[in-house]
Protein backbone atom coordinates (compact mmCIF):
# COMPACT_ATOMS: atom_id res chain seq x y z
CA UNK A 1 0.00 0.00 0.00
CA UNK A 2 2.89 2.38 0.76
CA UNK A 3 4.31 1.83 -2.63
CA UNK A 4 1.08 2.40 -4.80
CA UNK A 5 0.47 5.53 -2.49
CA UNK A 6 3.88 6.97 -3.71
CA UNK A 7 3.23 5.49 -6.88
CA UNK A 8 -0.23 7.57 -6.90
CA UNK A 9 1.27 10.87 -5.40
CA UNK A 10 3.61 11.29 -8.33
CA UNK A 11 1.33 10.94 -11.02
CA UNK A 12 -0.94 13.37 -9.37
CA UNK A 13 1.78 15.86 -9.24
CA UNK A 14 2.80 14.86 -12.44
CA UNK A 15 -0.54 15.53 -14.00
CA UNK A 16 -1.17 18.66 -12.15
CA UNK A 17 1.69 20.03 -13.78
CA UNK A 18 0.18 19.56 -17.20
CA UNK A 19 -2.90 21.47 -16.05
CA UNK A 20 -0.20 24.35 -15.04
CA UNK A 21 0.82 24.30 -18.37
CA UNK A 22 -2.27 24.06 -19.84
CA UNK A 23 -3.43 27.08 -17.69
CA UNK A 24 -0.39 29.52 -19.09
CA UNK A 25 -1.93 28.72 -22.63
CA UNK A 26 -3.95 31.91 -22.10
CA UNK A 27 -0.71 33.90 -21.73
CA UNK A 28 0.89 33.81 -25.19
CA UNK A 29 -2.11 32.99 -27.27
CA UNK A 30 -4.91 35.66 -28.02
CA UNK A 31 -8.41 32.91 -28.22
CA UNK A 32 -9.32 35.54 -31.43
CA UNK A 33 -6.02 34.56 -32.82
CA UNK A 34 -6.27 30.98 -32.21
CA UNK A 35 -10.00 30.84 -33.63
CA UNK A 36 -9.11 32.65 -36.50
CA UNK A 37 -5.74 31.25 -37.69
CA UNK A 38 -4.39 28.74 -35.70
CA UNK A 39 -7.91 26.30 -35.40
CA UNK A 40 -7.68 25.65 -38.71
CA UNK A 41 -4.21 23.73 -39.02
CA UNK A 42 -5.51 21.16 -36.87
CA UNK A 43 -7.65 19.63 -39.87
CA UNK A 44 -6.53 17.59 -41.94
CA UNK A 45 -7.59 17.56 -45.84
CA UNK A 46 -10.67 14.66 -46.40
CA UNK A 47 -10.12 11.59 -48.64
CA UNK A 48 -6.03 11.40 -48.69
CA UNK A 49 -4.63 8.53 -50.82
CA UNK A 50 -1.49 7.50 -49.44
CA UNK A 51 0.74 6.07 -52.75
CA UNK A 52 3.12 3.46 -51.21
CA UNK A 53 1.26 2.49 -48.36
CA UNK A 54 -0.17 -1.28 -49.52
CA UNK A 55 -2.48 -1.64 -46.31
CA UNK A 56 -4.38 0.82 -47.67
CA UNK A 57 -3.69 1.23 -51.08
CA UNK A 58 -6.53 3.35 -52.73
CA UNK A 59 -8.71 4.00 -49.79
CA UNK A 60 -9.03 7.20 -48.96
CA UNK A 61 -8.42 8.42 -45.39
CA UNK A 62 -9.70 10.93 -43.12
CA UNK A 63 -8.13 12.16 -40.13
CA UNK A 64 -10.30 14.77 -37.95
CA UNK A 65 -8.34 17.89 -36.66
CA UNK A 66 -7.47 17.59 -32.82
CA UNK A 67 -5.76 18.92 -30.37
CA UNK A 68 -6.07 16.98 -27.73
CA UNK A 69 -8.79 14.33 -28.04
CA UNK A 70 -5.91 12.64 -30.59
CA UNK A 71 -3.69 11.95 -27.16
CA UNK A 72 -3.70 8.34 -26.23
CA UNK A 73 -2.28 9.30 -23.04
CA UNK A 74 -5.59 11.05 -21.72
CA UNK A 75 -7.90 7.76 -22.41
CA UNK A 76 -5.02 5.63 -20.96
CA UNK A 77 -5.21 7.69 -17.24
CA UNK A 78 -9.12 7.35 -17.79
CA UNK A 79 -8.80 3.42 -18.02
CA UNK A 80 -6.17 3.50 -15.07
CA UNK A 81 -8.58 5.23 -12.89
CA UNK A 82 -11.70 3.14 -14.02
CA UNK A 83 -13.20 6.72 -15.54
CA UNK A 84 -16.03 5.71 -17.14
CA UNK A 85 -18.03 8.13 -19.95
CA UNK A 86 -21.58 8.55 -20.38
CA UNK A 87 -22.87 6.71 -23.81
CA UNK A 88 -23.08 10.09 -25.78
CA UNK A 89 -18.51 10.53 -25.25
CA UNK A 90 -17.93 6.69 -25.97
CA UNK A 91 -18.76 7.29 -29.81
CA UNK A 92 -16.74 10.19 -29.81
CA UNK A 93 -13.74 8.34 -27.98
CA UNK A 94 -13.95 5.19 -30.17
CA UNK A 95 -13.51 7.41 -33.16
CA UNK A 96 -10.30 8.90 -31.72
CA UNK A 97 -9.06 5.32 -31.37
CA UNK A 98 -9.66 4.35 -34.62
CA UNK A 99 -7.26 6.95 -35.65
CA UNK A 100 -4.54 5.71 -33.09
CA UNK A 101 -1.74 3.18 -33.77
CA UNK A 102 -2.97 -0.44 -32.97
CA UNK A 103 -0.16 -0.86 -30.38
CA UNK A 104 -1.62 1.79 -28.69
CA UNK A 105 -5.55 0.98 -29.04
CA UNK A 106 -4.52 -2.21 -27.53
CA UNK A 107 -2.66 -1.30 -24.63
CA UNK A 108 -5.32 1.32 -23.75
CA UNK A 109 -7.99 -1.90 -24.12
CA UNK A 110 -5.98 -4.46 -22.45
CA UNK A 111 -5.68 -1.71 -19.30
CA UNK A 112 -9.12 -0.62 -19.27
CA UNK A 113 -10.08 -4.42 -19.31
CA UNK A 114 -7.66 -5.26 -16.84
CA UNK A 115 -7.88 -2.05 -14.29
CA UNK A 116 -8.08 -2.91 -10.66
CA UNK A 117 -6.49 -0.04 -9.38
CA UNK A 118 -10.29 1.33 -8.55
CA UNK A 119 -11.47 -1.76 -7.00
CA UNK A 120 -8.02 -2.03 -4.60
CA UNK A 121 -8.63 1.21 -3.40
CA UNK A 122 -12.40 0.89 -2.49
CA UNK A 123 -11.42 -2.58 -0.92
CA UNK A 124 -8.88 -0.78 1.02
CA UNK A 125 -11.47 2.24 1.81
CA UNK A 126 -10.13 2.45 5.76
CA UNK A 127 -6.31 3.86 4.11
CA UNK A 128 -7.38 7.78 3.88
CA UNK A 129 -3.80 8.24 2.02
CA UNK A 130 -4.58 5.69 -0.48
CA UNK A 131 -8.08 7.40 -0.96
CA UNK A 132 -6.48 11.20 -0.70
CA UNK A 133 -3.85 9.81 -3.52
CA UNK A 134 -6.41 8.30 -5.63
CA UNK A 135 -8.69 11.39 -5.50
CA UNK A 136 -5.84 13.48 -6.21
CA UNK A 137 -5.45 11.87 -9.67
CA UNK A 138 -9.00 12.34 -10.02
CA UNK A 139 -9.30 15.69 -9.51
CA UNK A 140 -6.04 16.45 -11.29
CA UNK A 141 -8.03 14.86 -14.51
CA UNK A 142 -11.04 17.04 -13.76
CA UNK A 143 -8.89 20.16 -13.61
CA UNK A 144 -6.95 19.36 -16.68
CA UNK A 145 -11.05 19.21 -18.31
CA UNK A 146 -12.11 21.45 -16.87
CA UNK A 147 -9.16 24.19 -17.74
CA UNK A 148 -9.29 22.52 -21.43
CA UNK A 149 -13.17 23.18 -21.47
CA UNK A 150 -12.97 26.80 -20.24
CA UNK A 151 -9.79 27.40 -23.61
CA UNK A 152 -12.54 25.87 -26.61
CA UNK A 153 -15.37 28.02 -24.43
CA UNK A 154 -13.00 31.11 -24.59
CA UNK A 155 -11.76 30.36 -28.21
CA UNK A 156 -14.20 28.85 -29.90
CA UNK A 157 -17.75 29.09 -28.67
CA UNK A 158 -17.30 32.79 -28.08
CA UNK A 159 -17.08 33.17 -31.91
CA UNK A 160 -19.97 31.03 -32.56
CA UNK A 161 -18.42 27.89 -33.24
CA UNK A 162 -20.65 25.47 -31.25
CA UNK A 163 -18.22 22.03 -32.51
CA UNK A 164 -14.92 21.79 -31.52
CA UNK A 165 -12.16 20.91 -34.15
CA UNK A 166 -12.82 17.14 -34.43
CA UNK A 167 -16.83 18.38 -34.67
CA UNK A 168 -17.74 17.23 -31.63
CA UNK A 169 -20.44 19.59 -29.69
CA UNK A 170 -18.78 21.21 -26.98
CA UNK A 171 -21.05 20.31 -24.72
CA UNK A 172 -18.97 16.52 -24.92
CA UNK A 173 -15.52 18.46 -22.87
CA UNK A 174 -18.51 19.23 -20.31
CA UNK A 175 -20.18 15.83 -20.07
CA UNK A 176 -16.67 14.54 -19.43
CA UNK A 177 -15.70 16.48 -17.12
CA UNK A 178 -18.41 15.59 -15.00
CA UNK A 179 -17.90 11.72 -15.59
CA UNK A 180 -14.65 12.29 -14.16
CA UNK A 181 -16.08 14.08 -11.33
CA UNK A 182 -18.67 10.96 -10.76
CA UNK A 183 -15.56 8.80 -9.77
CA UNK A 184 -14.12 10.48 -6.58
CA UNK A 185 -14.36 8.07 -3.79
CA UNK A 186 -16.01 9.78 -0.90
Amino acid sequence: LIKLTEYLNNAAVSSMQAVDVLKRMREHLDPFEYFREVRMFYAFPRNVVFVGVEKIAGIPQNFEGETGGGSAAHYLIDAILAIRHRKSSKAYIQARLRQMPTYARDLLEEVEKNSRLRQFVLKHRNNTELIATYNANVSAKLDWRLVHDGLARESIAQYGDTRGTANPLLTLLSDMAEDTRACRIN
